[in-house]
């Protein structure tokens, strides 16, 4: 936030003595509207975390962290702009919401990961530097949601990308962060996007039926299996919780298969056949019992879950390799 920097700056340039800082908002205008907004949320948010003074007021504390974290997902400039084409202030009301929320949990995984620092590990986090695949998981996801969806997903460039489709209209939608915020017109590929989010509530609600195909893959050969993904929640011992996307290959036979799981990103390409690999007995035995036990293993082979520790797990797709 511009202003939380310009208050920062006081005192970085050396500022010996105590600043006092006033902030001057106009009553009866957009911008005082937006502000007014702005602290009913952040006093909603302080009182779900207990961070109100005695006066009832949120701390400065919270207040800072808040609005640092804020400054990175909302762009003043076109809150106000939209504000003036919408007095009511609902797409604002909205917009600071989303990016209030944002911040809020934010600030909370900062807030819980430096509670117990005894079991952390760095190669737990690691994993997250990814090299951009999971943001290409979500590009191809994204285009191909709204391609089955009758509408268009169009490369201007490779970073730029035109969406068209009904009911979201058309926009611009960049996965490049600094071009979004140069460029009003981009919008900002990520799960907060709001079509991105639409998109992924109704594939998240697709029925079982719907999770489940069988094909051959041309380049193939002789690896003959399943393909699970799976949502996985591992909550472990001391307040720790884990939350990933999980890939098990399957031989013919039901056993683990790395083979198998190598072909995971090429199921766009399967090719229709008559049959599958598994009878729904033997299918069934897999998905509630064999699958989720090999993936506790993994879990806690990999310090991720104690023997005290819970865990849940959700079949997202199945693809079998005839």
């Amino acid at each position: 936030m511009d202003l939380e920097q310009r208050i920062g700056r006081i005192h970085r340039y050396g500022q010996a003595h105590t600043a006092q800082v006033y902030n001057l908002v106009s009553a009866d205008t957009i911008e005082g509207e937006i502000f007014l907004l702005l602290e009913e949320k952040l006093l909603e948010i302080a009182k779900a975390l207990g961070k109100v003074d005695e006066l009832g007021q949120v701390t400065e504390d919270l207040r800072g962290q808040i609005l640092g974290q804020l400054s990175e997902r909302l762009s003043y400039d076109k809150l106000y702009q939209d504000a003036v084409k919408g007095p009511t202030l609902r797409r604002t009301r909205q917009e600071l919401e989303v990016a209030l929320e944002n911040a809020r949990m934010a600030r909370q995984v900062v807030f819980e990961l430096f509670q117990d620092l005894e079991g952390f590990r760095l190669d737990d986090y690691k994993q997250f530097d990814d090299g951009g695949q999971a943001l290409r998981r979500l590009l191809a996801f994204v285009r191909e949601a709204v391609r089955h969806e009758g509408g268009v997903f169009q490369a201007e460039n490779e970073t730029t990308f035109k969406v068209s489709l009904n009911g979201d209209g058309t926009f611009l939608m960049t996965t490049d962060r600094d071009a979004a915020k140069r460029d009003e017109k981009l919008t900002l590929l990520g799960l907060e996007h709001p079509l991105v989010r639409r998109l992924i509530d109704h594939y998240r609600e697709l029925p079982s039926t719907a999770r489940a195909l069988a094909g051959r893959l041309p380049r193939n050969g002789e690896s003959r299996g399943a393909i699970s993904t799976w949502q996985v929640q591992a909550q472990a011992g001391k307040g720790q919780f884990h939350q990933r996307v999980v890939t098990v290959g399957l031989s013919s036979n039901g056993e683990r298969s790395r083979v198998v799981e190598r072909h995971a990103d090429e199921t766009l390409d399967l090719e229709p056949v008559n049959e599958a690999v598994f009878d729904v007995g033997h299918r069934t035995k897999l998905v509630r019992l064999t699958i989720p036990e090999m993936i506790r293993r993994d879990l806690s082979h990999a310090g991720i879950l104690s023997a005290e520790g819970s865990m849940s797990t959700r079949l997202l797709a199945w693809v079998e390799l005839s």
